[in-house]
């Protein structure tokens, strides 16, 4: 008789990818397998077609206490604060928050620009849109400043073991989460994530309360040292690479062997395709056309700028004939004054057809949750296959860009309108190893930008260059046996113990 095994998952791209990976089938095939996922994301609902990715598995919905979240999200402020100084993405988050910069937290201010409003909507309605807004925005700085003077007098005084204790006593354990648990009885719970989502802070406080086996999974390259910081630990945390090993030995203070490097299921793919990789053996490259992703960032920054420069440079014949695939980042945050990219007529530029309704969408700011066609792992994978460089804001295309061998772009400098931008992004814990290798071709101003590019393009040629920074991601993703194999040696030693 199969025993009974529990994943919490709360994120459709974490469902997409650990799906794709193989990890539900392998379990699926081995236990008595129930899928737990959130019923709603902050204010969205979870849509139909994430739930449909998982048809053919036993899934569960657990209902999501706003409150609950909310504190739990100012325990992350408060310790963001409390340890700026030791991890320097905890450094950037304070500075954001404090600064008022648009991020994670629940104090976003509401991109206005009284001209683009007129525009948009004429005089009379256009107006009193923006003076709607400009109040808005009024009232979001006021309940951010409390906020900030509230977490300051905590640090003041009061211990922040003594703050947690109390904090974790006034929550209290999640009852409706500690029901399901006790239902199923499971040998262990499996929780694949990237260390912020509504599971986190519940799951490994219940987990540990009751001595439940919890076998945690790395889901995003920054989980360890930018997300949330753990105030209990997983019984085993299975990680992509070695910095992830040492980012939680020493950011998250988790004992050494409880860590296990075991891959990330969803590169996979690319690591074979890679072996492939050949010196490009064109003869005529005076009529090659070169194809370039430019993959967006999450963080507000103004990518039409950078796009409009590109543009311009082929245009003049300052840059060989290129072909641009514009790639907004799936869950791209509001921008000050960058305009849109549909209304322009673009020569040499266009939008992956996979995102064009979500960028409209997202355009008209509509809350409609992100589809899975945008999570598309394939599609993804064949844009880097047909692609010569890859330029990016600071996102984890940088790392996937490195795993494939492709001469990747990295825009490092900000856009002197947004304050959370790719410069601050670029102070983050996870690039640190990358920033001091010249080697890359780092972008730190936009005047830079078309040198970069030509370099990039000539850097297709060289395939001890390609490979070179193909050794580079081994750092960060191992490769040197399948995350299913490693997690199968894994998961049987740590079922027996």
């Amino acid at each position: 008789m199969k025993k009974n095994i529990l994943v919490f998952i709360a994120k459709g791209l974490d469902i997409n990818r650990f799906k794709y990976g193989g990890l539900f089938k392998l379990l699926d095939k081995k236990y008595n397998l129930t899928i737990i996922i959130p019923d709603a994301v902050g204010a969205r609902k979870v849509s139909d077609e994430i739930i449909n990715t998982l048809s053919g598995y036993n899934v569960e919905m657990i209902p999501i206490e706003k409150d609950r979240i909310n504190k739990w999200e100012m325990v992350h402020d408060l310790t963001c604060f409390k340890y700026s100084d030791e991890v320097s993405s905890y450094k950037v988050r304070e500075e954001m928050l404090r600064r008022g910069a648009i991020g994670d937290h629940g104090f976003n201010l509401i991109p206005t620009n009284y001209h683009k409003s007129i525009r948009r909507h004429g005089f009379y309605l256009g107006s009193r849109i923006h003076l709607r807004n400009l109040l808005l925005n009024f009232k979001i700085e006021q309940s951010r400043k409390k906020y900030i003077s509230k977490i300051d007098d905590i640090l003041k005084r009061e211990e922040y073991d003594d703050f947690i204790g109390r904090i974790e006593n006034e929550i209290g354990i999640n009852s409706k989460m500690d029901k399901i648990i006790e239902d199923h009885n499971p040998i262990c719970v499996i929780y694949p994530t990237a260390s912020y989502d509504v599971f986190f802070h519940d799951l490994l406080f219940l987990t540990s309360k009751k001595s439940v086996p919890l076998f945690q999974l790395q889901g995003s390259w920054d989980c360890l040292s930018s997300k949330y910081k753990m105030l209990h630990f997983p019984s085993l945390i299975g990680v992509w690479g070695k910095q992830g090993r040492d980012h939680g030995i020493n950011i998250q203070k988790i004992e050494s062997e409880k860590i296990k490097v075991i891959g990330a299921p969803h590169y996979e793919p690319l690591f074979k395709w890679h072996d492939k990789i050949k010196n490009d053996s064109s003869k005529n490259r005076k009529n090659k056309i070169y194809k370039c992703l430019f993959g967006g960032s999450l963080r507000p920054f103004d990518e039409i700028f950078l796009l409009k420069s590109i543009e311009n440079a082929i245009n003049d014949k300052i840059l060989p004939s290129m072909e641009i695939i514009y790639r907004p980042h799936p869950y791209r945050m509001p921008r000050i004054d960058e305009e849109n990219f549909n209304d322009f007529n673009w020569a040499n530029i266009k939008l992956d057809p996979f995102v064009k309704d979500f960028y409209k969408r997202n355009q008209n700011e509509s809350r409609t949750l992100i589809n899975s066609k945008f999570h598309d792992i394939d599609h993804l994978y064949s844009l880097y296959k047909s692609v010569d460089i890859i330029i990016t804001p600071m996102s984890t295309l940088l790392l996937e860009s490195l795993i494939c061998g492709i001469p990747v772009i990295p825009i490092a400098f900000g856009d002197e309108k947004n304050i959370w931008g790719a410069d601050k992004v670029g102070e983050m814990t996870h690039f640190r190893e990358l920033k001091s290798i010249e080697n890359i071709l780092w972008c730190r101003s936009k005047d830079e930008l078309i040198n970069k590019i030509l370099l990039a393009i000539k850097k297709t040629e060289d395939i001890n260059y390609k490979n070179y920074l193909r050794d580079l991601s081994e750092k960060f993703v191992v490769r040197d046996d399948s995350f299913l194999n490693n997690l199968t040696k894994v998961l049987d030693n740590f079922i027996l113990e």
